[in-house]
Order: structure tokens, then C-alpha cells, then sequence
């Protein structure tokens, strides 16, 4: 077996280490607490190959941190796509991406560095899925959707609309249709869409 170091958050570390090890790694956690995020560091890691997954967290944010500090000190980013995801030949696919158990991914796609697309979620043909970006459990995305950078849909969401702006949260688990502005969020708990104030 081949040694990976997993940096993760304790929420997602499950996920991770049971699509790791179904690829031949012996993964070793590296657990992250969202409190002291802004001083971590990667320069402790001895392994030099590595994945990290720190989804689910400030859109992204601290992840992109990381990465760039990753390809700074040289450590091989690694994709981790689970064996019983169905992907076409023709998949568009940037480093450091999660692909979870039974997801379907049609023709055409186009996946940035750094997304993490949970189980269970299909994409359409052409759809692309920006850097950074969090698709949770089950979710759709219909083909010739365009989703922004550092998005984050939550879990059984149906997205239809042609584009997700970047910085996007989108928690509901509803039928998303309209085409969305950058930083546009729609909260579980909130009853609207709150739009961010543009002071020029």
C-alpha cells in the first residue's frame, strides 16, 4: 500500500479514508481544528504525497491556503475518485479533488483543483465545477451549468440554472433554476436570499 497523508477536519475524515483505502492507500489522518486554521502549516508533513480535504469550511478559503503552501514545498497533490464512480473518458480534472462513491459524471465535464464532490451526485454533460468548490451528498447538476469557484451546495440541492456565481452558499436541498450573482447565499435557517451590499 502506498502512504497519503490525509489533512481533514473530523466531520469528513470518514468519507475520505473509505475512498482512499479502496485505492490502495494506507492513509494517514492529519485532523484540522477549524479554530486555529489560519496557523496551520504543512511544513511537519513528512509524506510527499497528499490530499487536502478540508471541505465544507469557509467556502473553500483555508483550503486554498493550503494548496498553494503544498505546491510551494513540492508535495504531489493526488486526486482521490472513489472506484465505483462512473466517469467518462473525456473528464476534464485538475489536482487535489474528491470524487465520492457512486457518482455518475457525464461527457464533457470539467472539474477544477481543489472540488470535492460528495457520493451520490450526477453531473450533466459539459457541466463544469469551479476550484475549490463543495457539492455535498446527492446532489444534481443538470448539463452546460457553469458553477463558480469557492461554491458550497448542500446536500439533495438540484441545481438548473446556467450559472452559480463564485462565493455562492447554497444550503437548501431545493431546485435551484435562476442563474445566481457572485456571493449570493441562500441559508438553511433563513427564509430569503440574502444579497450581499455593494458599496461603490
Amino acid at each position: 500500500m502506498k502512504k497519503l497523508t490525509l489533512i481533514t477536519l473530523e466531520s469528513n475524515s470518514q468519507e475520505l479514508m473509505e475512498v482512499a483505502s479502496s485505492l490502495d492507500y494506507y492513509p494517514e489522518l492529519v485532523i484540522v481544528d477549524t479554530k486555529i486554521l489560519a496557523t496551520f502549516s504543512l511544513k511537519k508533513i513528512v509524506s510527499k504525497e497528499l490530499f487536502i480535504g478540508l471541505e465544507n469550511t469557509y467556502l473553500g478559503l483555508p483550503k486554498l491556503q493550503l494548496f498553494k503552501e503544498a505546491v510551494l514545498r513540492k508535495f504531489k497533490l493526488i486526486n482521490l475518485i472513489s472506484p465505483t464512480a462512473i466517469l467518462p473518458s473525456n473528464l476534464n480534472l485538475g489536482i487535489n479533488i474528491f470524487i465520492g462513491n457512486s457518482c455518475t459524471i457525464k461527457e464533457d465535464c470539467s472539474i477544477a483543483d481543489g472540488a470535492f464532490i460528495s457520493s451520490a451526485c450526477t453531473l450533466g454533460v459539459r457541466a463544469t465545477i469551479g476550484k475549490f468548490s463543495y457539492i455535498g451528498r446527492d446532489v444534481r447538476i443538470d448539463s452546460d451549468v457553469n458553477i463558480g469557484s469557492h461554491v458550497h451546495i448542500g446536500n439533495g440541492a438540484h441545481i438548473s440554472a446556467n450559472s452559480i456565481g463564485t462565493f455562492c452558499s447554497l444550503e437548501n436541498a431545493k431546485n435551484y433554476n435562476n442563474n445566481l450573482d457572485p456571493m449570493t447565499h441562500d441559508l438553511r435557517g433563513h427564509r430569503s436570499f440574502i444579497i450581499p451590499v455593494n458599496d461603490k
